[in-house]
């Protein structure tokens, strides 16, 4: 991405404010890269079945917390290809080349109770080509889930 790319995308989220300001009546612009990147970070975060216009936007990445059956290899696998399904359908200025996801286990201990925290922390990685332009880009996310707790 350069200095100069021209930023003709409405920035996420939406400042009104700028837009009903006499000085700068305008909302705030990104670029192509910034809006698809926010935009994919939107479909990561948003569970499938939330959006009251279209029940299949959205991930399935949330479940894991809740999931005790499967392995997290097992989720992992099908969270991946859901992702993949999502973010290709919802997000065509892009061809994914590479999608890579990895979940760890972090344990953080609690000094003042001296309990334990397992959270699941998710990494993904996704290598793309823009359509606009055929340039090459990369988007890194990285989430947490809700902590468990033991003694």
């Amino acid at each position: 991405m350069t200095i100069n790319e021209p930023r003709n995308n409405y920035k996420i989220p939406l400042d009104f404010s700028s837009f009903f300001d006499e000085r700068k009546g305008d909302l705030g612009k990104c670029t192509e890269v910034e809006s698809i990147d926010a935009h994919i970070e939107l479909l990561i975060t948003t569970y499938q079945g939330e959006c009251s216009f279209d029940k299949q936007y959205g991930s399935t990445i949330g479940e894991l917390d809740f999931e005790q059956v499967k392995t997290v290899e097992g989720w992992k696998e099908e969270v991946s290809e859901s992702l993949k399904k999502s973010i290709s359908l919802y997000e065509p200025r892009i061809t994914i080349l590479n999608f890579q996801m990895k979940i760890d286990e972090l344990l953080e201990e609690d000094s003042l109770y001296g309990n334990v925290n397992i959270r699941k922390q998710v990494k993904i990685l996704i290598k793309t080509k823009l359509k606009s332009n055929g340039k090459y880009c990369t988007f890194q996310y990285q989430l947490y889930l809700s902590p468990l707790s033991k003694k």
